[in-house]
C-alpha cells in the first residue's frame, strides 16, 4: 500500500503487479539494439555545455525536490528512489532528423509545459551517465520546430503524439531510427518492448504482452 498525501487531501493507492524495470545494463542485446532509439526530454536550460559534454548537477534533480509538498509513506523505499530526475518525458528516433514523442509533452500540442525551443533530446540517459551528470555532446539535440503533433479524442480513439524536428541529423553513430509498423495493428497476447524515461528517470526496459 502506499500512501500519498498533501496539505488539501490524502489518498491511499495500490501499487500492484511486479516492477520489472531494468537498467541499460540488465538488458538483453536485442533490447538495447531497438532502444539506443529512445531519447529523454528535458529542459535546456538545466544542462550546461563542458567541452565535449554537457553536465548538471545530480543533487539539484533529486526526487526528494520532485516530491517536495507531499508526504510519501511506503512499506518498501520507491525503486530508483536515490536516482535524479532530470527529464520529464519520453520519446524515440523514428528519422534520422526527427523525434516521436507524446503530445502532451510538448507546449504546441497541448497548451502547456514546456515549448520546443526550451527542450533538448537526449539520447542514452542511462543511470551511469545521469549518476555522473553529464552527457556527450553528440547525443543532446535541440529542438527545431513541432511539425506534427495532435492531443485529444479522434472518434472512438483518443489521439496523443507529436513530431519534433532535431536542429540536426542524428549519426548513426549516435542512434538509427525505430521501424514504424504501418499495416498492422498490435495483438492481444503480443509481446511488446518498452522503453523510456518514467517520471524523468533514467533509461529504463521492460518487456510486456499487449493486454488491450
Amino acid at each position: 500500500m502506499l500512501s500519498i498525501s498533501t496539505n488539501a487531501e490524502r489518498r491511499e493507492l495500490v501499487a500492484y503487479d511486479n516492477d520489472d524495470r531494468m537498467e541499460e545494463s540488465g538488458a538483453t542485446s536485442a533490447m538495447r539494439a531497438l532502444g539506443q532509439a529512445g531519447v529523454m526530454l528535458a529542459t535546456k536550460s538545466d544542462l550546461t555545455r563542458d567541452g565535449d559534454f554537457f553536465t548538471f548537477n545530480p543533487a539539484g534533480h533529486s526526487q526528494s525536490d520532485y516530491f517536495s509538498g507531499f508526504e510519501l509513506g511506503c512499506e518498501k523505499p520507491f525503486p530508483y528512489q536515490d536516482q535524479a530526475l532530470l527529464g520529464w518525458c519520453s520519446g524515440a528516433l523514428i528519422g534520422d532528423q526527427y523525434v516521436a514523442t507524446a503530445g502532451h509533452c510538448i507546449r504546441e500540442i497541448a497548451g502547456s509545459g514546456s515549448p520546443c525551443r526550451d527542450t533538448v533530446f537526449i539520447f542514452g540517459a542511462t543511470n551511469t551517465q545521469v549518476a555522473q551528470g553529464r552527457f556527450p555532446a553528440d547525443t543532446v539535440y535541440d529542438c527545431s520546430k513541432i511539425v506534427a503533433g495532435k492531443l485529444g479524442s479522434d472518434g472512438s480513439a483518443t489521439v496523443d503524439f507529436a513530431i519534433a524536428k532535431l536542429d540536426r541529423v542524428v549519426p548513426q553513430s549516435v542512434a538509427t531510427p525505430v521501424k514504424i509498423r504501418l499495416t498492422e495493428k498490435a495483438v492481444l497476447g503480443e509481446n511488446a518492448l518498452l522503453v523510456g524515461h518514467p517520471y524523468g528517470l533514467p533509461k529504463k526496459y521492460n518487456t510486456a504482452p499487449v493486454n488491450r
